[in-house]
């Protein structure tokens, strides 16, 4: 069994010893997260031959479901999963086009399914720490890309920022969002790991911070800025010497609109007057008339282009090409009406809660790093709150991995308090008490 000390200061040599050791479908998981996030196969045209993503999910759940080692686990956050799923399928229903609702349906359970594989693979220590090392590593990629890019270009303004590679990250905006949710985490990684660390693994990870920040600023969005503010209002709160940390934060803050190109600030003087502000105020307003149209189960789930090219053509300023609500939450209630919104919101406000808990149960005698991740997770679920007030990012990765991450370590947390044994830090195969997951339920 690898010991905390050895994966905490990111000994490869030990961490792929142990890693060999877990059960097939946590490689397969694996798989999933790193063709999810890194996609190798929109790069190299050798690899993409195969639906790579797909096949590791379906090997994940087939050996989940079908081991005896695997765990049975549940979550507070379960009940509202299947809350909006069940929502989004009377919304689907009851839609004005639903044949494009019924098209699209399999991206909500795609959620499920991974909501799923997470409380039931991602089952010890180890195994949190390595998922959480892959995906930090795997924004690494998209950050460092990022903050390359802005260098080449002089650390100049662009108006249409940077873009991750293709999938959910393919968007400045969703880009920039990614690295709103890793930048705490990579520091709370950093603060709490460090110690074992040489000056070459120091240096390594300290850059995925700081890259993350530039790729902030190469994006060139003003949400991504907003939930940059919020993110470091929230770090500060949260810390025990509050006056002291909203001092640093407001240093930092300096700094950092210091090194910011003057186009991009200009870009804020123009709040609610230049075209895209007009055109955004105009697609809320009139998500807010759709939703008081359709209060219960909204216009039909992902009906809004077809919804608005039907009853008001012409208000886009992509011409025929109608945009999103460009506001998660304007396009969950526009589209999935009250009942939507409420189960939806409500793996927000759970999540927060979950983490809460762990919090909680941890205690300061524990290892530092365990206390530390509850917190980073709900520090990035407020910069998903805040700067998705100005994107549509409603069924994209950034709210369902930070909640099955947050409802996956508050299961280990709560297991190893009541003591109840699970295979597999070592191996050792013996049965888990059902009793035990009761607390998260």
């Amino acid at each position: 069994m690898i010991s905390s000390e050895k994966y905490f200061s990111v000994d490869v040599k030990a961490i792929w010893k142990q890693f060999k050791q877990e059960p097939y479908y946590f490689w397969f998981f694996c798989g999933y997260l790193f063709f999810e996030y890194v996609r190798p196969q929109t790069v190299y045209a050798s690899l993409d031959i195969l639906p790579w993503a797909k096949l590791c999910i379906i090997g994940a759940a087939i050996g989940s479901f079908t081991s005896k080692d695997s765990v049975s686990s549940s979550s507070s956050l379960t009940k509202y999963f299947w809350g909006l799923i069940v929502a989004v399928l009377f919304s689907s229903v009851f839609a004005e086009f639903p044949d494009i609702a019924f098209s699209n349906y399999y991206v909500v359970l795609y959620w499920l399914i991974i909501y799923y594989l997470f409380i039931r693979i991602v089952s010890t220590k180890f195994r949190f720490f390595t998922v959480i090392l892959l995906i930090m590593l795997a924004t690494y990629k998209m950050s460092q890309h990022g903050a390359i890019s802005w260098a080449h270009r002089g650390f100049a303004y662009e108006r249409w920022g940077i873009a991750g590679g293709a999938g959910f990250f393919g968007n400045a905006a969703d880009l920039g969002l990614q690295m709103l949710i890793i930048l705490p985490l990579s520091i709370a990684f950093i603060k709490s790991c460090r110690s074992g660390w040489g000056t070459v693994k120091k240096l390594f990870f300290i850059f995925l911070p700081i890259t993350a920040l530039m790729t902030i600023i190469a994006t060139g969005e003003r949400n991504t800025l907003v939930g940059l503010a919020a993110i470091c209002l929230a770090t500060a709160m949260s810390a025990k010497k509050r006056i002291r940390n909203i001092l640093l934060m407001a240093i930092f803050a300096v700094g950092l609109i210091a090194v910011m190109p003057q186009a991009f600030l200009d870009r804020f003087n123009t709040i609610g007057t230049d075209n895209t502000s007009v055109t955004r105020l105009t697609y809320w307003n009139r998500g807010i008339e759709f939703f008081e149209s359709h209060p219960l189960l909204g216009i039909g789930y992902d009906n809004w282009v077809p919804y608005y090219q039907k009853h008001h053509p012409g208000e886009s300023i992509q011409g025929k090409n109608l945009e999103v609500a460009h506001s998660t939450p304007i396009s969950v209630l526009a589209e999935l009406g009250i009942i939507g919104f409420i189960f939806y919101y409500a793996i927000v406000i759970n999540t927060v809660l979950v983490n809460f808990r762990s919090m909680k149960i941890l205690g300061s005698d524990s290892e530092r790093f365990w206390r530390e991740i509850p917190n980073a997770l709900n520090i990035g679920i407020v910069g998903f709150l805040v700067a998705s007030i100005f994107i549509t990012v409603t069924f994209y990765p950034f709210l369902f991995i930070q909640a099955s991450l947050s409802a996956a370590l508050y299961n280990i947390i709560l297991r190893e308090k009541q003591k109840v044994p699970v295979k597999n830090e070592n191996n050792a195969a013996t049965p888990l008490g059902r009793t035990a997951l009761r607390g998260a339920a």
